[in-house]
């Protein structure tokens, strides 16, 4: 009797202490974030390239949901910079500007996916980075909140842009994101 007395008591302590870190914990608020764009901490790379020798570049976008809610919060970009024969630079002390443009994607008549409606263009100001690592996998990246519930079960292009003074315009395109669960 003792020991199933105690094992409800401890239940019952567990509970309350659930209930209340779901209270005090903090949530997302989509409205409050919707189009902040925010960069991901990364702890500093070893400076292996020029930023000179950067030819290409390549976005990878992959949706997240950070209030474990069903819908997504928004995406983290990611982007890769590579030289003229396919090698990863990576750089730091350059400042480059990323602007990043949200499409609703399409299908044309031959079945390839193209842009659409432009959902949403983050440009004014651009995003300032000034080290590859900023918005590389694994470690840094750049988040971006928005609301697409309103595209459920639709898909997206998301186009980057990158301006590093003195050395170029860079652009790619992630063709096929979901923009919503």
């Amino acid at each position: 009797m003792r020991r199933g007395l105690l094992s409800l008591v401890v239940f019952c302590l567990s509970l309350v202490v659930c209930v209340a870190v779901l209270i005090v914990s903090p949530r997302i608020d989509q409205q409050e974030h919707a189009g902040d764009v925010k960069e991901i901490e990364s702890p500093e790379k070893e400076e292996i390239g020029n930023v000179s020798d950067i030819a290409t570049i390549e976005v990878s976008a992959i949706p997240k949901d950070w209030n474990s809610d069903t819908e997504n919060d928004g995406f983290v970009l990611y982007i890769t910079f590579y030289d003229e024969h396919g090698n990863t630079v990576q750089f730091k002390d350059t400042e480059y500007t990323i602007r990043v443009k949200i499409f609703k994607a399409e299908v044309d008549t031959n079945g390839n996916m193209v842009k659409g409606e432009l959902l949403y263009d983050f440009c004014c100001p651009p995003v300032r980075m000034t080290s590859s690592s900023d918005v590389s996998e694994p470690h840094g990246g750049i988040e971006i909140y928005l609301k697409l519930s309103d595209y459920a079960g639709e898909w997206g292009m998301i186009e980057v842009e990158v301006e590093i003074p003195e050395v170029g315009i860079f652009y790619a395109v992630d063709e096929a994101v979901p923009l919503s669960l």
